[in-house]
């Protein structure tokens, strides 16, 4: 009976590590990016409606969120890469749906977000005081859905060095664009961000781990 469970489940995953299934499964760095862009550009809705409203030049709001947007893609980019790991890269892009999808009813209607720092009792307070059938949708809608799509989806394995070497180009190359980026629009972003700071809590997911990043980050855009 063992020795027939044993073949059973050998054969199983066999063919769910079989070269037709891995060319199927998705490759993790196109998952990375698409999380990325879905959290940047889906979940950041109150971001991007709160810049439209800024006394600008159309040219001038589309160059600043443009540039805004490419920084946050680069940066997720980044994070996701170092935990782009077989075990840990669902888990972690799955979180991140979740949270994001919590924070952007929160700043639709109350113009805040979840503190990662304030504890579970003050993040349940938060959530109840902001309980309402758009929080439900929103939640659904741009969190839960994705994350049980992400969950099922199959994901191309890659093998440890490989997956190593994968991660840590992804990692450099991502670096790299963020910091161009950056050189490219610091001033006109720095500037953005302190003369509307309301800009600065809107930024999904970021807000909600601004108070555990370190002291300079935290100095580079102050509430």
């Amino acid at each position: 009976m063992t020795l027939k469970l044993f073949h059973i489940t050998e054969f199983a995953e066999s063919a769910w590590v079989s070269p037709e299934k891995q060319r199927e499964a998705i490759h993790p760095v196109m998952l990375v990016c698409l999380a990325s862009l879905w959290l940047t550009l889906a979940c950041n809705f109150p971001l991007w409606r709160e810049l439209s409203r800024l006394p600008l030049e159309t040219g001038q709001l589309w160059w600043l969120g443009l540039r805004l947007a490419l920084l946050m893609v680069f940066a997720l980019t980044a994070l996701l890469s170092l935990l782009c790991w077989r075990r840990t890269l669902k888990l972690a892009l799955a979180l991140l749906l979740l949270l994001a999808a919590l924070d952007m009813p929160l700043m639709l209607s109350q113009a805040n977000f979840l503190d990662l720092s304030a504890g579970l009792g003050n993040l349940g307070a938060q959530l109840r005081a902001g309980v309402s059938w758009q929080l439900v949708g929103l939640f659904v809608a741009l969190g839960l859905l994705p994350a049980l799509w992400l969950w099922r989806l199959p994901v191309r394995r890659i093998p440890l060095l490989a997956n190593l070497l994968q991660n840590t180009l992804l990692f450099v190359l991502s670096c790299v664009l963020l910091a161009g980026t950056w050189w490219l629009s610091a001033h006109d972003i720095s500037e953005l961000l302190r003369n509307q700071p309301q800009l600065h809590q809107l930024l999904n997911p970021f807000s909600s781990f601004h108070a555990l990043a370190p002291e300079q980050l935290s100095r580079l855009f102050p509430h």
